[in-house]
């Protein structure tokens, strides 16, 4: 497995050992592990998960065995309000196998972090950690920093609250492009995240209210062109190639104005270049999982062609959800259901 892209220096990893059968999986109701995630978490926190208004968590699987757990709030919103603003608050991170690979699954826990926190646009991290974790002297070799300490219970004596801030010239970095063969979850989820559509108020504006052009005067018929944002041009050549045949979104406003026949606008404004479609087809669905039932995982996520290989059906659609699932804006699912997007490459575009 390869390396993250864009981890700050301090947090990356260090020349050992990687496995292949690492990856990690949103905690659903399908879940096969929820039983013990609730026993570690609580029936209230668990509630509160499987909710996901304010809380997601996300499993560590090594050889489809549970080595880890990550609880986190959604987008930026922390608790600490005089530590925690533009920070991305980790509720709880355990390592739940503590053997010799344990500085490898570590180093997984931590990637995984410091990539749904850049996601977010955040500004620096900020942990619960109990006094006791096999996890804390780890993350302050990693430049992590306790901020405040207080008593808990008569179990579990003292609890952390630790911090790292990013390098301000990397608060708003996020991972443009998926790793070749053989990356991980990690890689998969940082490029995504442009499939549901981020936090950011300006995203969200674009959105939800497409720009629109003048109709093509050229025809007879009016052509509308609808933009949307995207992060990572690898969509861009999966689009093109024709591997990737739908564009998964939230069904807001946006997707609504949207006719088959219409013109759709992918851009990367930060790579100056973007492809323009044809829209021949829209169908909308009650959640995520519905859509990937409906069209296949990879038609609309051809980046885990590599995990299809060794996963079952069932696997790889859990996994296309917890890759949906993880991204800022996806709770909005539930409220406007998921439209799939059928794309058919006309041209490449510059800035």
């Amino acid at each position: 497995m390869s390396s993250p892209v864009g981890l700050p220096r301090e947090i990356a990893s260090s020349p050992t050992q990687r496995y292949d059968n690492v990856s990690f999986s949103n905690i659903t109701k399908d879940f096969p592990y929820c039983e013990t995630v609730e026993k570690i978490v609580g029936r209230s926190l668990m509630t509160r998960i499987m909710d996901k208004k304010d809380l997601q968590a996300e499993a560590l699987l090594h050889d489809k065995q549970m080595v880890g757990l990550i609880v986190y709030k959604n987008g930026l919103q922390s608790r600490f309000h005089n530590e925690g603003k533009d920070k991305f608050e980790i509720k709880k991170i355990m390592l739940l196998s503590p053997d010799s690979s344990s500085k490898n699954y570590k180093q997984e826990l931590l990637n995984r972090v410091i990539t749904l926190a850049k996601r977010n646009f955040a500004k620096g991290v900020l942990i619960t950690i109990e006094d006791s974790s096999n996890l804390l002297s780890f993350l302050q070799e990693k430049e992590f920093s306790i901020v405040k300490s207080w008593e808990k219970t008569a179990m579990f004596p003292k609890e952390h609250l630790i911090e790292y801030n990013f390098p301000s010239n990397k608060t708003s970095i996020m991972p443009t492009s998926i790793n070749s063969r053989g990356s991980n979850q990690v890689n998969n989820g940082s490029s995504v995240g442009e499939e549901v559509g981020a936090s950011s108020g300006k995203r969200k504006a674009r959105d939800e209210e497409p720009e629109i052009f003048v109709p093509n005067k050229s025809r007879n018929i009016s052509v509308r062109t609808h933009i949307l944002p995207m992060k990572g041009t690898i969509y861009f050549e999966y689009i093109m190639s024709g591997v990737k045949k739908f564009e998964g979104r939230v069904s807001g406003p946006a997707c609504n104005s949207m006719r088959v026949g219409d013109r759709l606008k992918l851009f990367d404004r930060r790579e100056g270049w973007g492809i323009i479609c044809e829209i021949v087809s829209k169908d909308n669905y009650r959640g995520f999982q519905d859509m990937l039932e409906a069209k296949g995982v990879l038609p609309l996520l051809p980046q885990l062609e590599d995990k299809s290989k060794w996963m079952s059906n069932e696997q790889l659609l859990q996994e296309g959800l917890r890759v949906y699932q993880s991204f800022p804006g996806s709770f909005r699912v539930n409220q406007f259901g998921a439209a799939a997007i059928g794309v058919k490459f006309i041209e490449k575009i510059y800035n």
